[in-house]
């Protein structure tokens, strides 16, 4: 594991809390950022929100309504930056995989006691390759998640050997008779929507 520091600004309003981190860590001179919106309730559910290829972690911040909804259903936020890296441990870069399974989660629990471990109160969802990332995730730690969510997913990641960590078709293979529970959506005008009714015949076969 690699040693991380963290800068930390808190706002506070009226009962929303609102935190900004941004961990670096220190063998790596491109800084991984992520947002957290913690909101005070005595339980948290945990959830890992990841963007797309041509976004970054602020993404969701500024085309969606996620911190009022995650006041409003008392959900812990967290958005991850990870680049372009697909949320995999890179050849040659990061391990992304590793700072968004492990890293991360022990980060947000050790500052904020109230997120769970537990699996029913972790989930994790994603858009475009984020729809990847938080499949890819999620078949690797079906013990750590309840559910998991991928809008738009890009099931064929551009320039990615899936054969080095195994395609998400294998993954499910490994996992088939588990309690999975994973929710696909995609637009009818997207242009990755056949791929989505292809994997989701594969799903329901």
């Amino acid at each position: 594991t690699w040693d991380i520091f963290v800068r930390e600004k808190q706002f506070q309003v009226a009962f929303h809390l609102t935190f900004t981190h941004e961990i670096f860590p220190t063998d790596f001179p491109l800084a991984r950022s992520l947002h957290l919106f913690l909101v005070k309730f005595a339980k948290l559910i945990f959830l890992q929100f990841l963007h797309g290829l041509s976004q970054d972690h602020t993404g969701w911040l500024r085309h969606s309504a996620i911190e009022r909804l995650a006041n409003k259903l008392g959900i812990a936020v967290v958005m991850p930056n990870v680049g372009r890296s697909w949320y995999t441990d890179m050849a040659s870069g990061a391990n992304y995989f590793t700072f968004a399974a492990r890293e991360l989660p022990q980060v947000c629990r050790s500052y904020f006691k109230g997120m769970s471990d537990k699996r029913e109160d972790n989930l994790i969802a994603g858009l475009s390759m984020g729809g990847y990332g938080a499949l890819y995730h999620y078949l690797k730690n079906v013990d750590k998640y309840a559910a998991c969510v991928a809008l738009s997913p890009a099931l064929r990641p551009d320039r990615l050997d899936e054969s080095k960590f195994g395609t998400l078709k294998e993954l499910f293979l490994e996992n088939k008779g588990k309690d999975l529970n994973v929710y696909l959506s995609v637009g009818e005008s997207d242009f990755i929507i056949q791929s989505s009714k292809e994997f989701n015949e594969f799903l329901k076969s």
